[in-house]
């Protein structure tokens, strides 16, 4: 950055002095201009700002003096120095008590004693303008700083601060904020403390940086962060204190989201463990349950069992239909960490979720009543999800009435409001304390006892609601029990997505058909081999993908049944290779699976309608299925 330049202005009506005095200057390096009197200097001033006027004290139209004063009116901030061919004590006097006239000489000038002169005028005048630079770039930054900046006095009165933490604690303004003990912006719970810190500050030379509760005009509170250092005099003794102030609470707020992320994030990672293991252990459950359920149906339906043995396999047969229906609700349950959302009956979801607690409601000796609005509408929800909601809603209300009187009454009721289902459970537990009711969504807060519960419970619960744009909330009376209610909207779609069925009006039965069975699992293939062939088929089973596809090029078959999970190659990728053998061929596919359907498989049963059945099966439900798909 270049210098800039000194400038003067020499006012003489000795045309030679001036001329040559401007020569000097010019040679020195200065930039000089000329006037040779008051109008023209005035005039001069006028046009453009010089730092220096070399003014003599007698001008043919006015004195020097009254130039002087005239210029500092016009363009202050000029410097004088006042030369005069007629010194006099009073002349002298009268200049240099001038503010802005730094010198006085006289006639004749001694030239190198003048240019010595403009020289440490120009030199302090440049320093001064640097001082003055560095001032205002100091105020510019000082007011400029986003952190607050509170300068004290060791008493702890306020003297100067910045902007920003005026702003901060909600004062009008500067005036208004300094004067004030810096005590009187810390929160009461803090005062100690901050006392301890400040006597550490006086001995350390500052204090690091310390969280406190801080205080607004209005009494309100925040988060701050506040880092304090001791300021010293020239002679080295304490003369007060400098504090920088933070606002913290969007940190905050950020350090809570973020927990609660993780928190959610860790929820769903076990919650997604468990998915997939319930799904692998559904398969492996959902094959030999088929079997055996299938086989003691068709050992029940012969005419020579005897009664006893009859018996035993309607003991065997309705044990393992409990068994499936507990692997379907809790696959249910499991496939709460999937977000999907899909077009779900409420109703059903309560009937699920109370089947899963139907043993231990009996054995604590828990009545339920429910009132289930049979024109309730369906809603786009996670189903899963919302099961985990009743279903904590529940087992809290559990243990509430058996802690308090060893039983209970739970009323569920489901209704319309508007544009709202609304959900309440209702209980005759001990009921909820004020201080409590406030709290009770907040994460961690808990009344159980320790081990007994994290208090992440109701917490999650309000998170999944507020997610699906509804409501949950509770009323209670203490001793009259307590009441919670969940309110979801109600989300229609154009057209429910359902799984093809083989859903056609029911006629003559079909037999003699050729029938391909593809299942990796013994027991399926020789269940419906033995039920198809029964029924008057020719069956022919196959336990993998890549041999049936290669007896599918040469053999025509009017129904494929194939497993959709399988080893090596899967039934999608066989009614893919199918199609391209021929595009009929896939209206011949039905799928069959003991597994959880994911969102891409059943994306793709959507998209192409291929019938899908699902393991266990009911073998008479199964005949008629393959019937209808026969004769369509």
């Amino acid at each position: 950055m270049t210098e800039r330049k000194f400038e003067i202005l020499v006012v003489d009506d000795d045309v030679g002095l001036a001329s040559n005095l401007q020569d000097v200057l010019e040679a020195e390096g200065y930039i000089a201009a000329v006037a040779y009197d008051g109008q023209a200097a005035l005039a001069r001033c006028g046009e453009k700002a010089f730092d220096l006027a070399i003014v003599d004290v007698k001008l043919p139209d006015s004195s020097g003096m009254a130039l002087v004063d005239a210029l500092a009116r016009q363009s202050p901030g000029i410097w004088y120095i006042v030369i005069t061919g007629h010194a006099s004590t009073e002349t002298a006097i009268e200049a240099v008590g001038e503010k802005s006239i730094v010198a006085y000489e006289t006639k004749p000038l001694n030239i190198e004693h003048l240019m010595a002169l403009v020289r440490q005028v120009a030199e302090r005048r440049k320093a001064e303008e640097e001082l003055r630079e560095s001032e205002e770039k100091l105020r510019l930054m000082f007011e400029s700083v986003t952190e607050g900046i509170t300068i004290s006095g060791l008493d702890g009165n306020i003297v100067e601060s910045n902007e920003a933490v005026v702003r901060m604690h909600g004062y009008d303004s500067k005036e208004e904020f300094i004067g004030r003990s810096a005590f009187e912006l810390i929160g009461e719970k803090d005062h100690r403390r901050a006392v301890d810190n400040l006597k550490k500050t006086l001995e350390r030379g500052h204090s690091g940086t310390i969280e406190y509760a801080l205080l607004r005009k209005d009494g309100s509170e925040f988060p701050g962060e506040l880092s304090a250092a001791l300021m010293r005099d020239v002679s080295g003794s304490p003369a007060g204190f400098v504090a920088i102030t933070k606002d913290i609470s969007e940190r905050k707020r950020t350090e809570e989201e973020r927990k609660e992320l993780e928190r959610k994030a860790y929820v769903s990672s076990r919650l997604a463990s468990i998915g997939e293991m319930a799904s692998g252990i559904a398969h492996e459950i959902n094959n030999p349950l088929t079997a055996v359920i299938g086989f003691a149906q068709l050992l029940m339906e012969r005419k020579d069992v005897p009664d006893d043995i009859r018996k035993a396999l309607e003991t065997v047969h309705s044990g393992s239909v409990r068994v499936a229906d507990i692997v379907r609700r809790l696959l249910t349950f499991a496939r709460q960490d999937r977000a999907e959302r899909e077009y779900v009956k409420i109703s059903d979801i309560i009937e699920n979720t109370l089947a899963l607690r139907a043993y231990a409601m009996k054995t604590g000796n828990i009545e339920i009543r429910t009132y289930l609005d049979p024109d309730l509408p369906r809603t786009m929800a996670a189903g899963g999800q919302l099961q985990q909601v009743f279903l904590n809603i529940i087992i809290n209300a559990e243990t509430e009435m058996k802690g308090a009187h060893g039983k209970g009454s739970l009323l569920i009721k489901t209704e319309v409001a508007g544009e709202t289902i609304r959900v309440s459970f209702e209980d005759d537990g001990p009921g909820i304390t004020p201080e409590n009711m406030d709290r009770l969504f907040e994460p961690f807060f808990t009344t159980k006892e320790p081990g007994e519960g994290t208090g992440l419970g109701l917490s999650i619960c309000h998170g999944i609601i507020t997610e699906h744009g509804g409501r949950l909330y509770a009323r209670s009376e203490l001793g009259q029990g307590a009441t919670f209610i969940v309110e979801l909207p109600v989300v229609a779609v154009e057209r429910q997505v359902e799984l093809a069925e083989a859903a056609v009006e029911e006629g003559e039965k079909v037999t003699g058909a050729k029938i391909l069975v593809v299942d990796d699992e013994l027991g399926i293939r020789n269940l419906l081999s033995q039920v198809l062939t029964d029924e008057g088929h020719s069956v022919e089973t196959l336990d993998n993908a890549t041999e049936a596809l290669e007896r599918i090029k040469g053999e025509r078959y009017n129904l494929i049944l194939v497993d959709i999970k399988m080893p090596g190659m899967s039934g999608i990728e066989l009614y893919e290779n199918i199609k391209k053998i021929a595009r009929t061929l896939g209206r011949r596919m039905v799928f069959i699976t003991g597994d959880v359907i994911a969102p891409d498989t059943r994306d793709f049963l959507t998209r192409t309608r291929v019938p899908c059945i699902t393991k266990p099966f009911d073998i008479e439900q199964l005949k008629k299925d393959i019937s209808r798909l026969l004769e369509r």
